[in-house]
């Protein structure tokens, strides 16, 4: 039998490295022609039309009954980047005052006035690529994850990966799940070869904590596990939707209880005043 195998665009660049690790264990399968909608996508696979789908680390929290996460990929590297619209050696901070950059999400948007209150964030509109805002003469640059930027073809234009520990990814970011019906015994084999466990315990913390901080989908925080052996550390910020007020923590913990670990950070965010940041922000 051949599966086929569809993702939502956010990861589709990850397709030909499933279907060879696939190849790899035996199991055959093609990619579909196009990406997948993320609102259709589950529905394609719980229809047979897919067999296998890749997702963002964040679909674990919103699968459809008879949905299985099957695999969780290795990570690549789970940060934001600095694309300028010209080419420059700019970094964040050598931004010239009343720059505009181009921003996805409430979380660079806020995270940007933390770091730069002289720079002025520029939110996507919806359905719009940032590729688009860098062909606009009136937008220095664009803040996007590393992930979006290789997608776009934007990876060798950019000037800076910010620094995680003070820019915090968005939870689950850069992670790839796959995901099949639990009744195809055979892909659900041929995937469990595929779970990477450093990648697997990044993503139960970060979710973790998400879950105890009550984000959602576009909060301003971002939360990053870093396993390394048998630990793991952990770093999470808060800020307000005007960059006024911000909060950061990190714990260190072992490797073997990561959802507790999550849970910790958010415990330590939520008492420096994490809470009072998130509900009823305006963008």
């Amino acid at each position: 039998m051949t599966h086929t195998v569809a993702a939502v665009p956010e990861v589709g660049a990850e397709i030909p490295r499933v279907l060879r690790a696939l190849e790899g264990v035996g199991l055959v399968a093609r990619a579909t022609s196009s990406t997948i909608p993320a609102g259709s996508a589950q529905a394609a696979l719980l229809e047979g039309a897919i067999d296998l789908l890749l997702a963002p680390g964040t679909a674990g929290d919103h699968l459809d009954p008879g949905v299985w996460a099957a695999a969780t990929l290795s990570r690549g590297e789970p940060g934001d980047v600095l694309v300028p619209r010209e080419p420059s050696d700019q970094t964040l901070q050598s931004l010239a005052p009343g720059s505009r950059i181009a921003v996805s999400g409430r979380r660079r948007s806020s995270f940007l006035r933390v770091h730069r209150r002289d720079v002025e964030p520029v939110p996507l509109p919806p359905g719009r690529s940032p590729v688009d805002l860098l062909e606009d003469p009136s937008v220095e640059g664009a803040v996007l994850s590393l992930t979006e930027a290789r997608r776009l073809g934007l990876s060798a234009r950019t000037t800076e990966s910010l620094d995680i520990r003070s820019w915090v990814p968005a939870p689950a970011q850069g992670i790839t799940v796959v995901l099949c019906r639990p009744a195809d015994r055979e892909a659900r084999r041929a995937l469990a070869s595929l779970d990477d466990g450093v990648a697997q315990a990044a993503l139960q913390a970060e979710r973790a904590a998400g879950r105890s901080l009550g984000l959602g989908p576009d909060a301003t925080a971002g939360v990053v596990a870093l396993p390394q052996g048998r630990w793991m550390r952990i770093f999470g910020m808060v800020a307000s939707a005007d960059g006024r007020r911000m909060v950061r923590g990190d714990v260190t913990s072992t490797a073997e209880g990561p959802a507790a670990a999550g849970r910790t950070l958010a415990e330590l965010l939520l008492a420096r005043g994490a809470g009072s940041l998130l509900p009823g922000e305006a963008a």
